[in-house]
């Protein structure tokens, strides 16, 4: 099978579909440097919304029985056409938990193009919406894209720290708040920021490696902490991500509710130094059995190539009632989207939806982990977003940190 893999992901720090005979990687035109810029195998294309067609007849290129794209969060190389060019289309979409329109961007995007097939990395939680939009063929994989960097791990009993973090807090205020939280209350708190390789060895020589979710979503954290020998310390993410579908908290990883709960979990020292081993050594068995990128691209790639695909409506309770609102779409991803960026801001979020909007919406906003139903009419949260959803027309009774008027029909 001929293959043709579109990203925007940077070709010189991340791990991709592996090379190999019949594979072809297009990427934008700033990455066209260094060994990838003699690489037979890569193409470059410019930055922005481009024909996919045109492109590759100016290159010279075709006959590819697959094109696989994978989308980046602020849709900054985008190819036209890609049923001009294989049959077997399929589109990995990335981050849809954050940044300016990323549901609907996304969903408006396939209704263009029509993949045969829409596949997830991190926020299984939000294929429902491309099922409400028509689509029916599905896969899912949330360690595409990890990048294993140490190929010796060290034991439990030889790690240096206690309890660490890596990674940014940029686009995360309520990480940025939970870090200075641990750092004044546990003294030998260390974070770091860094390479993938360089976080890789500090991970390696870590016992408890934390993740904080943005919005609920399966991240590659929870793998990268896995596959470079740390303890996955998470809090509570969506039921829907499928992370529980494969991580067993106590077996597999430990799981926070609150940052009081981290805290009191991290102080038990004694406790987890008898059993985190254990757990330590089955969740590499479990990431070296089914979660090593090789063995998730290849399983890829065979359902592609088969049409195997799972039942959609198993992975999610809400599908078939998503669908049975489909003509709602818009509205309901506006809601959605709103309110997903306030619970990445917020601890807590109220939500206080109009009785035309609650009808509207359903359960779809079961997947953020820390909303709320409220009244604020009678109970107004002093240091919590508040959030009044209404239908135009619809007029609340009480303040509301912020709201949403929209139109249906």
């Amino acid at each position: 099978m001929s293959v043709l893999f579109i990203t925007n992901a940077n070709p010189h720090a991340v791990r991709y579909l592996p090379p190999a005979e019949g594979r072809c990687y297009l990427v934008a035109q700033p990455y066209r440097y260094g060994p990838v810029a003699e690489r037979p195998d890569f193409l470059f294309g410019p930055p922005g919304e481009f024909s996919l067609p045109e492109l590759l007849a100016g290159c010279g290129r075709g006959g590819f029985d697959t094109v696989i794209y994978h989308t980046d969060p602020a849709w900054s190389f985008i190819p036209r056409g890609l049923n001009q060019v294989a049959d077997r289309t399929a589109v990995i979409f990335g981050d849809m938990h954050h940044t300016h329109q990323p549901i609907a961007r996304a969903v408006a995007y396939a209704l263009r193009e029509r993949p045969y097939a829409i596949a997830s990395a991190f926020t299984r939680q939000h294929l429902h919406w491309f099922m409400a939009a028509g689509f029916t063929r599905f896969l899912w994989e949330p360690s595409f894209f990890v990048t294993p960097t140490q190929e010796r791990l060290n034991g439990f009993g030889a790690k240096r720290h206690w309890l660490t973090f890596c990674g940014s807090t940029s686009a995360h205020p309520r990480r940025a708040r939970l870090l200075s939280f641990l750092k004044e209350r546990v003294p030998d708190f260390a974070t770091f920021q860094g390479s993938r390789a360089e976080s890789g060895a500090f991970i390696n020589d870590s016992a408890l490696c934390l993740n904080m979710s943005l919005n609920g979503d399966f991240n590659m954290r929870c793998f990268e902490i896995v596959a470079d020998g740390g303890l996955l310390v998470s809090d509570r993410i969506s039921r829907y991500s499928g992370f529980f579908d494969l991580y067993t908290p106590g077996r597999d990883c430990l799981v926070y509710d609150s940052q009081e709960e981290l805290l009191d979990l991290v102080g038990s020292r004694r406790l987890l130094t008898q059993v985190a081993p254990e757990i330590m050594e089955n969740a590499r068995a479990l990431y070296r059995g089914r979660f090593h990128p090789d063995l998730v691209w290849a399983r890829f790639l065979d359902n592609l190539e088969k049409g195997a695909f799972p039942d959609h409506l198993n992975w999610d309770d809400r599908a078939a009632s998503s669908m049975s609102r489909a003509q709602f779409l818009d509205v309901r991803i506006a809601i959605y989207e709103m309110a997903q960026e306030l619970h990445r801001n917020h601890d807590r979020l109220f939500v206080d939806l109009s009785p035309i909007a609650k009808r509207l919406t359903g359960s779809d906003l079961d997947d953020l982990t820390r909303v709320f139903p409220l009244s604020a009419r009678q109970d107004q949260r002093e240091g919590d977003a508040v959030f009044f959803v209404g239908i135009t027309g619809e007029e609340p009774t009480a303040p509301f940190t912020h709201r949403m008027q929209l139109t249906v029909g």
